[in-house]
């Protein structure tokens, strides 16, 4: 723990805990330039264990504050990649105008090289609206892969592990039990994502040409 950023007293640290808690709580559900503001209080809070003073897990005290720990995660990862890393400018308007989504795409361990190398071209496909250079975030996601020279074949490319995620779904989907597959069934209809997700996929295959033959074993 760096002692050197800590406040001096017990009661000095449970202020900073509440004070920073609050500008946590405030921004869970902000968007836009404040996604960075989000993170940089987050790694403070995370690296300085502020949040031993309020609760008694990480895990419970992002709960409380209101964020899910996707979001939570991905925000104080933007942060300590494209800030403490990069060495971007907290108030980079083009951060503010990147959905965090997009960013957090950038911060994959086999992505960082490129996106340190190239980070206005970077930038440019996460911020800019579709259709005036920028991409959604599956296809910046396809690019960075190809930029690094992962294909879809690749045992790392996100064709695979979609593949493999289904896979794992459909073989859980059959161990359940007789009496959950209706619950089950009931909570996938009720998912609108999900289920047009799936429907969109099944279609999709549906039309597939006979004559296509794709080989990813």
């Amino acid at each position: 723990m760096p002692k050197d950023v800590l406040p001096p007293t017990p009661e000095e640290r449970y202020a900073a805990a509440e004070r920073l808690t609050r500008d946590l709580r405030r921004l869970a559900i902000d968007e836009g330039h404040q996604a960075i503001v989000l993170g940089q209080i987050l790694h403070d809070v995370h690296r300085q264990e502020l949040w031993r003073e309020l609760a008694e897990s990480w895990k419970e005290y992002i709960n409380d504050v209101g964020l899910s720990q996707s979001m939570e995660f991905q925000a104080r990862k933007n942060y300590e990649v494209y800030i403490l890393e990069f060495g971007l400018d907290p108030t980079d308007r083009r951060l503010a105008e990147s959905p965090p989504s997009k960013l957090f795409i950038g911060t994959r361990n086999r992505f960082k090289p490129w996106v340190a190398e190239n980070i206005d071209e970077f930038l440019d496909y996460a911020r800019l609206p579709i259709g005036e250079g920028g991409l959604t975030r599956a296809d910046l996601h396809k690019l960075l892969e190809e930029k690094v020279g992962i294909r879809d074949d690749s045992e790392d490319s996100l064709v695979r592990k979609t593949l493999r995620a289904l896979r794992q779904g459909a073989t859980r989907y059959r161990q359940l039990p007789e009496d959950s597959w209706t619950v089950f069934i009931e909570a996938l209809r009720d998912d609108e994502d999900l289920y047009r997700t799936l429907a969109t996929m099944v279609a999709k295959a549906a039309r597939l040409d006979d004559d296509i033959e794709v080989v990813l074993e």
